[in-house]
This record gives structure tokens, sequence and C-alpha cells, in this order.
């Protein structure tokens, strides 16, 4: 059995912005896949981090579509959008 790793669709480094009455400045800090004993992809995340009270917080298990919703920038700097 082999597995295909799939490719981020967002690198690591890239900023977003959280929705809701707080908003919070993250950066994406990491890429995650779970597999089952298939091989079938179940699951993907990412992991991100955001500044509070001084310290680094770590948020784990964040789905695509936030970062795609709160991307800090324009579409020219995310060439993998555009198509």
């Amino acid at each position: 059995m082999q597995v295909t790793i799939p490719t981020p669709r967002f690198p690591v480094g890239t900023e977003y912005r959280t929705r809701g009455k707080h908003p919070r400045q993250c950066t994406v800090t990491g890429f995650r896949v779970t597999f089952d004993l298939s091989g079938a992809i179940v699951r993907k995340s990412y992991t991100s981090t955001h500044p509070f009270l001084g310290q680094q917080v770590t948020a784990h298990d964040i789905p695509e579509t936030t970062i795609a919703i709160g991307l800090v920038g324009t579409l020219a700097d995310f060439p993998i959008l555009t198509h």
C-alpha cells in the first residue's frame, strides 16, 4: 500500500485573521493529514499560532476554509488560488 501525502494549499508562514467579535492575527505553522487503515485521507487540517498576553498560543485542527476566508494580503500573493 502506497500513501500519497497531499501538498498543503497554504504554506507555513501564511497569515490570516479569524472571524468574530475579537479577531486574531494567526500564522500557519504546520499541516496535518490523517489516514485510515486503507490509506484513504480522512482529514486535512492546519496548525497555527497567535499571540495572547505575551505568549504564543498554538491551535490545532484548523480547517482550510478558516484560513481561506481570513487571508491577509492580495490574491496575487497566492497563485494556487487564482486558477
